[in-house]
């Protein structure tokens, strides 16, 4: 889908298909050319004869067949220097197609990867937070200390915001996603 919706692989390659293209324009040079002309139109004049305000009309067709039979190798040259362009642009469509799918697999495994820390970080976040209450029950009822309450606290804050961090992070690969693939992850990547 990657390479399918992305407009650098179709602009590289709509410029190879041109490339290939032009290395057939360069070898028609080799073959024979047929000019067919033709020409129709009145002429109106003076002239010193006496007879003032004569007209002519003329008409002429013509069929021109002509080869070339040395150029100094020039068409052969053109042909090789457009068979170079032709692979070169073949080149870029290679490097672009395979940019943009590393790119599509990175993002793919980054979604993967922050799912998977969100997922820890909310159980992380739990467990934490199921520590602060055991322990503000304790105090509460005296057997706990103070001190421990407010390390379980800090320790809870820093969790939520791990949370949060890993959250945002999510956010952004699966807005990478989008925009490399063009379409929101599945809700199971992978899967």
């Amino acid at each position: 889908k990657a390479l399918a919706g992305n407009p650098e692989v179709a602009a590289r390659f709509h410029a190879f298909r041109a490339a290939s293209d032009f290395v057939d324009v360069a070898s028609s040079a080799r073959g024979p050319r047929l000019d067919l002309t033709g020409d129709l139109g009145v002429e109106r004049g003076t002239f010193t004869g006496g007879v003032v305000n004569s007209s002519l009309n003329r008409g002429g067709l013509g069929l021109n067949l002509t080869q070339v039979l040395w150029d100094g190798l020039g068409t052969r040259n053109e042909i090789e220097r457009a068979g170079h362009e032709r692979m070169s642009r073949y080149f870029e469509l290679l490097d672009v197609t395979e940019q943009t799918a590393l790119e599509a697999a990175r993002a793919h495994y980054d979604v993967q990867r922050f799912r998977k820390l969100v997922s820890l970080a909310e159980d992380n976040y739990v467990q934490h937070r199921q520590a602060a209450d055991k322990i503000g029950s304790r105090v509460k009822a005296g057997v706990g200390r103070g001190v421990d309450l407010e390390q379980a606290n800090a320790r809870l804050a820093l969790a939520e915001s791990n949370l949060t961090t890993e959250t945002a992070n999510l956010h952004d690969v699966t807005a990478r996603y989008a925009r490399i693939v063009g379409e929101l992850p599945p809700a199971r990547v992978g899967k």
